[in-house]
């Protein structure tokens, strides 16, 4: 994140002389950017963010002042509600912070029905992890035990 908001804030050729030097794949972070301002507009669309808020103006916007222009479309006084990033930050994560739990037994693999889903400890306080469920509308949610790869 950090390395990015350098990238956004720095001026026209100190955008890749940046990238270079840190060794950032120019292409990477461009697309980054693209990323971030199709997702500015499902959030829009949404009704999460300010309404009316297209990816293609968001670009212009950030044409005139040399950044990606999400900041510059939301104004600096927005503010997204902490659930919203907490839950993107989670969704974006999942793979790092969720794991397959199957118990050990005597006779070799668990029955599918024992594999569980943890995670990590969300205030991180405890290194014990916390059983998860898979929400109903999840892609992953109809699948079983057996159907889990790791």
């Amino acid at each position: 994140l950090n390395a990015y908001m350098m990238f956004d804030g720095a001026p026209g050729q100190e955008r890749f002389n940046l990238a270079r030097e840190r060794f950032l794949g120019i292409k990477t972070l461009q697309g980054v950017a693209q990323l971030k301002r199709q997702l500015l507009e499902a959030l829009s669309h949404a009704g999460i963010a300010p309404h009316g808020l297209r990816a293609s103006a968001v670009e212009s916007m950030g044409r005139r002042d040399g950044t990606d222009g999400v900041r510059a479309a939301l104004g600096q006084r927005y503010q997204a509600p902490q659930e919203l990033l907490c839950s993107l930050i989670s969704a974006a994560l999942f793979p790092q912070v969720a794991y397959l739990h199957a118990p050990m037994t005597k006779k070799g693999p668990c029955a599918s029905e024992l594999v569980r889903l943890h995670i990590r400890e969300p205030t991180g306080e405890s290194s014990e992890p916390q059983v998860a469920c898979l929400h109903p509308s999840s892609v992953n949610s109809s699948v079983g035990g057996g159907g889990w790869y790791s």
